[in-house]
């Protein structure tokens, strides 16, 4: 029974896309505690915009290499041609999330601070970042599926 309901799911691709999600998740995790640290260490919105682009580049690598051992099959490509076509694909991901970062920062009504439960405060930079994260994903999703890897 548990057999023909996961092969139910992989048919569908929601198996290779909650692995794909799980990846993200860490890699998401990663890129929200820079930004909480560089809040921390009390350093302004527009560094850690500057900055962003070097946290994405960091959890990009790191994002191909999972993406590769875990979700997709490799093979469509050299590793080096994947590899560049991965990065293709995340510099269109960084524009976005960049773009969605500035416009949550800098012209959106967004709280200076949230608090979820009286238990985690988030600042306006880490809600900007869940906000391009959130919006970049579904992007990434099917532009890897489709374009950088053989499934």
């Amino acid at each position: 029974m548990f057999t023909q309901f996961w092969n139910f799911l992989e048919k569908k691709g929601l198996v290779q896309f909650f692995k794909f999600a799980s990846i993200g998740a860490i890699c998401a995790s990663i890129e929200l505690a820079c930004v909480a640290f560089l809040k921390y260490l009390s350093y302004n919105d527009e560094f850690i915009l500057y900055v962003n682009p070097i946290i994405f580049a960091f959890v990009l690598i790191l994002n191909y290499i999972l993406s590769r051992l875990f979700v997709f099959t490799p093979g469509r490509y050299s590793v080096q041609k994947e590899f560049l076509v991965f990065c293709m694909v995340g510099l269109v991901a960084l524009a976005i999330n960049q773009s969605v970062m500035y416009i949550a920062l800098y012209h959106s009504n967004l709280p200076i601070e949230l608090s979820i439960f009286s238990i985690f405060i988030l600042k306006k930079a880490s809600i900007a970042k869940i906000i391009a994260i959130g919006i970049t994903v579904v992007f990434n999703f099917f532009a890897k599926k489709f374009f950088v890897f053989k499934s």
